[in-house]
């Protein structure tokens, strides 16, 4: 019974330790951003809402708005270099020698439109058709004092001919005829003071037909203050055909058409529209391209866009299609229209811009991807000063890492050109062009190559630097090997990010809009004067701010309706608005950075078995406020020096365990 008691101990410790062994394998917690990895990219919107970096993200889009809109529109606008109404939409639409036939027509005739609208402002300040065709007053008191006021006012002298004037430049005609504006809505308005004033009441007064004496003079009133609309509206018209002949200049065009794009594109990804309107955007790339034989076969024309006045026109939804049908990405191609119009009519221009922007983007996109991977990383905060000390020292990298691939595929691109030179010389041209097109095809493959990484990873160089502390060249050949090594999964991530990144715009834009229209609808409370001139329900805070859609934070004021000191104050509350609307923008620029410093993140775990929180970190950086109080993050060497010291403390272990057995042994003996 003892022998057999004694075998049956180590069948029961045997048990134990396999209980033992299933309890210590017990599942407790899961790890979520180990097993799906792409949840660390929801990280995103903690790491935009940073004040740091939407402020840095800010200023840069405040330098680059002040580089555009006020140093190069003021020179190309004295230089005369303007873009007609429309003209971006034409460039979409059109072919390229339809478009040019246009935008020639459409400078031609400019001196003559300009000619002929200074004449119709010179006859204006005299009759005053055009206001009293929108007085449409209903007193007739009121009409007859209008009437005879114009009769006795002075006509001044007549208006010079159409020979005269054309031989004057165009700002000379435009600024004429503004000038001409001016005074003759000045010249109603002091009539229809006047007439409503002693005048009206007089003729009320002594008219014995009208019994309801107080009903005649309230009908004057409304019709006072619809003779101010009218001078409103009046001008707004004016202005138009003004601004149309004079253009816009090409960073204003380029605004303006990039803000309608984003407006259309929030709008449909409120209406979950993404793909929407795609087949329209490639049968309108088939039109304006180069006619096929079978085009001419079938007597395509193309597009047909008519010229009329110094307006591109053409039938609504055609050139941009209408309504909520178009998705996201037409709404992105649109945009990226823009920027090739940009580049393609005003290279000069485009170049000075771009290469200032990408100076204005490496020093503070630099710093804010400098925060970015120390918050990924380690969850340090460092200060915007600290980042931008980084960013600096890093500038030239950050410069040229978009540059150097760029300047590739040009210079490949500008061989290719010139060997094609070969190409115009009488019969013998096409065989030499033929015989060596494989030298051009390998071109084209490097140029695909290039493009294909730069598109795929190019927003991967700043984080590389950003994390690596390297250099631009560094940044080409890790992103490009993490975009080819992984395409499917940089894939994923960029989906991922795009839609998280969507819902969080929408997110901090309505945040926003309710806020502006808390505001309006708050002040508005207190103000309940003025606005006569611009409608008959409207105030003092709808002439100088209109109420802020979700689309457009930011709306025109309506400058034409204002006094001189409403439009001081529209111009400062202009401004407050436009940069809360801009801070949404900040917002939108802080997430791709945040979301694409993720994404090099794990794509470099995957590609190169590197930690997520290995960063580089330069001595002078510490966290904002100072010194944490909590444990520094192990580096790389203290984590390769953590497995040596494990392997000397089990060695030292057993011989420690040795020895108390030795002494142990000698005790019992």
């Amino acid at each position: 019974m003892t022998l057999l008691r004694r075998r049956d101990v180590p069948h029961q410790a045997q048990e134990k330790g396999k209980a033992m062994i299933d309890e210590q394998n017990e599942v407790r917690r899961i790890n979520w951003n180990e097993v799906f990895a792409f949840t660390h990219i929801f990280k995103g919107f903690k790491m935009a809402i940073q004040p740091s970096k939407m402020l840095l993200a800010l200023a840069a889009i405040l330098l680059i708005y002040v580089w555009g809109a006020w140093v190069l529109d003021s020179i190309w606008g004295l230089a005369g270099q303007t873009a007609a109404t429309n003209e971006i939409a034409a460039h979409v639409r059109l072919r390229a020698p339809e478009f040019q036939a246009n935008l020639q027509d459409w400078r031609d005739k400019r001196v003559e439109e300009a000619a002929k609208l200074r004449r119709d402002q010179a006859q204006q300040l005299r009759t005053l058709a055009a206001f009293q065709a929108r007085m449409e007053p209903q007193s007739p008191h009121f009409r007859a004092a209008f009437v005879e006021l114009l009769q006795q006012a002075d006509k001044g002298k007549e208006p010079p001919t159409l020979q005269e004037l054309e031989k004057k430049s165009l700002g000379d005609l435009l600024y004429d005829a503004e000038q001409d504006l001016d005074a003759a809505l000045a010249k109603a308005e002091d009539l229809i003071n006047k007439a409503a004033g002693d005048n009206v009441d007089g003729r009320i007064k002594n008219d014995e037909s009208v019994k309801d004496k107080d009903k005649a003079k309230a009908v004057a009133a409304e019709d006072s203050d619809r003779a101010l609309r009218a001078i409103t509206a009046t001008r707004v018209a004016a202005q138009r055909q003004i601004e149309r002949l004079r253009g816009q200049t090409p960073f204003a065009a380029f605004l303006d058409w990039e803000r309608d794009c984003i407006v259309n594109a929030v709008r449909a990804v409120r209406y979950g529209n993404i793909t929407g309107g795609l087949g329209d955007y490639r049968q309108m790339m088939e039109a304006r391209g180069v006619p096929t034989q079978a085009d001419l076969a079938a007597g395509a024309q193309g597009p047909q866009v008519q010229f009329m006045a110094g307006n591109f026109q053409a039938p609504p939804g055609e050139v941009v299609p209408a309504g909520d049908r178009c998705g996201l990405l037409y709404w992105k191609l649109m945009a990226l229209h823009g920027v090739l119009w940009l580049v393609c009519q005003h290279w000069v221009f485009a170049a000075l811009l771009g290469l200032f922007a990408l100076a204005v983007w490496a020093l503070f996109g630099g710093a804010i991807y400098r925060i970015a991977a120390l918050h990924a990383a380690r969850e340090e905060k460092i200060s915007a000063s600290q980042a931008l000390r980084f960013a600096g020292s890093k500038f030239f990298s950050f410069f040229c890492a978009p540059l150097v691939p760029a300047l590739i595929i040009l210079g490949v691109g500008l061989m290719m050109a010139l060997v094609a030179l070969l190409g115009n010389i009488p019969f013998v041209g096409p065989i030499l062009i033929g015989l060596p097109f494989i030298l051009a095809i390998v071109g084209g493959l490097l140029i695909a190559f290039i493009t294909v990484g730069l598109a795929g990873g190019g927003a991967l160089m700043y984080p590389t630097i950003a994390v690596e502390g390297s250099d631009s060249f560094d940044a080409i050949s890790r992103s490009f090997s993490y975009i080819f090594a992984r395409p499917w999964r940089a894939v994923l991530y960029s989906l991922i990010m795009t839609f998280y990144g969507v819902i969080t715009f929408l997110f901090v834009r309505t945040f926003a809009w309710i806020a502006l229209a808390g505001t309006h609808c708050f002040v508005k409370m207190g103000i309940f004067t003025g606005g006569s001139r611009l409608a008959e329900n409207a105030d003092r805070l709808d002439v100088m701010w209109p109420a802020p859609t979700l689309e457009r934070l930011a709306g025109e004021p309506n400058w034409h309706a204002m006094s001189s000191g409403e439009s001081v104050g529209g111009l400062l509350i202009w401004f407050w608005v436009s940069l809360v609307a801009a801070a949404t923008l900040a917002y939108l620029i802080s997430y791709c950075v945040s979301g694409t410093t993720i994404i090099y993140y794990l794509l470099r775990r995957k590609v190169d078995a590197t930690d997520l929180d290995d960063v580089y970190v330069e001595e002078t950086e510490e966290p904002a406020g100072g010194v944490s109080d909590e444990p520094a993050p192990s580096t790389p060497s203290d984590q390769a020096a953590e497995p040596d010291q494990a392997k000397a403390d089990s060695e030292e272990k057993p011989k420690e365990d040795a020895k108390g057995e030795d002494k142990g042994e000698g005790k019992a003996s």
